[in-house]
């Protein structure tokens, strides 16, 4: 017997259904979901309308089906009971396990899953480790689906021979502005016997001035830090941003309207320096500012069309530590122009 109930197939020995209010069962069916090919097999569905079902001693798993005999998915869910709610697209299992390679890895007395594509709150995948300096350790994530626009992630993470370190990440994307912000903070780190923390921020915005002439600013942000000299010695994976030794804090507002643009800039760098391995530091750029005017197949001077030209001025101050650098600090300013006259031909 099969049945398809809008793309929702079921097939089994035996089917008692209501047809006019989707009341029923199905012994040992298999089934397969539409919205996420989602599959899986059961010792009995009860239909408890045409969007609600229950299903019995039950396997579930996203992994497709070939036609192969020996066909077994990399990873299944296994249950005694799981809820299936297509209006909400969402499963509820009761006393899962969770297998991988025929492996189980874990075990939930319940929880809930997504029927579909859609982002849903909920325990991530966990991680393990050990290593000779951490010792073993643990991160279980959790992640919030806020709204569409924006999510978070709570990533705490027990270090045997450090602590608790508690990691997060937020993201948001709207119209006019997007960014990410991750963060971590290790309290008393057993190690170093001193807080531990990080963070990286990336922003990006459109200012709007109010004014017609000018239009939109636009703001870019590249922030980094970490509490100190050993961090990316110890933490090397926590957060690519921050697992270096030189960190950026980078700002920039820029202008473009037409054939003009400008910016201003600032840039300073965190070093983390090692005593046996000193390095020496990038010039902070404190302030940078920038203006262009460029022109594209343009007249120039009487002679015709035909010409790219541009001016650009910068004006540059340039400071780090001079013991470090063996350099001077200084300010600097230039000014370029551009003049190009490309001849095309076809043949």
């Amino acid at each position: 017997v099969r049945i398809n109930r809008a793309g929702n197939l079921f097939s089994g020995p035996e089917l008692e259904l209501k047809l006019d209010r989707f009341e029923g069962f199905f012994t040992t069916p298999s089934y397969r979901f539409l919205a996420n090919g989602g599959n899986g097999r059961a010792e009995r569905v009860d239909f408890l309308d045409d969007k609600h079902m229950v299903a019995h001693r039950v396997t579930y798993t996203t992994c497709e089906r070939d036609d192969e005999a020996t066909w077994k998915p990399a990873w299944v869910m296994t249950a005694s009971r799981v809820d299936f709610d297509l209006d909400e697209e969402v499963g509820v299992a009761s006393n899962a396990v969770i297998r991988f390679k025929e492996v189980p890895i874990l075990a939930f007395p319940r929880f809930s899953f997504p029927l579909s594509d859609k982002r849903k709150s909920g325990l991530l995948p966990p991680t393990f480790n050990i290593g000779s300096i951490d010792g073993f350790t643990i991160k279980q994530p959790y992640y919030f689906n806020i709204a569409p626009n924006r999510d978070a992630t709570f990533s705490p993470e027990i270090m045997a021979k450090r602590g608790l370190n508690l990691g997060g990440e937020y993201r948001y994307l709207d119209p006019r502005y997007s960014g990410v912000l991750r963060a971590t903070y290790l309290p008393d780190d057993k190690l170093r016997n001193r807080d531990r923390w990080s963070y990286n921020l990336v922003h990006n915005a459109l200012i709007d001035t109010g004014i017609d002439a000018i239009g939109d600013l636009n703001l870019s942000l590249n922030l980094n830090r970490v509490s100190d000299n050993d961090y990316w010695r110890d933490f090397p994976i926590n957060n690519a941003s921050v697992s270096q030794r030189l960190l950026p804090q980078d700002a920039t507002l820029s202008w473009n309207k037409g054939y003009f643009s400008s910016a201003i800039r600032a840039v300073k760098y965190q070093t983390l320096q090692d005593i046996s391995s000193p390095i020496v530091p990038p010039y902070d750029r404190l302030p940078q500012i920038t203006a262009a005017y460029t022109r594209v197949d343009a007249p120039l001077l009487g002679l015709g069309n035909g010409f790219d030209w541009s001016i650009e001025g910068d004006y540059t101050r340039f400071h780090a530590d001079s013991t470090l650098t063996g350099q001077p600090n200084a300010d600097r300013a230039f000014t370029k122009l551009q003049i190009a006259r490309p001849w095309l031909s076809s043949y």
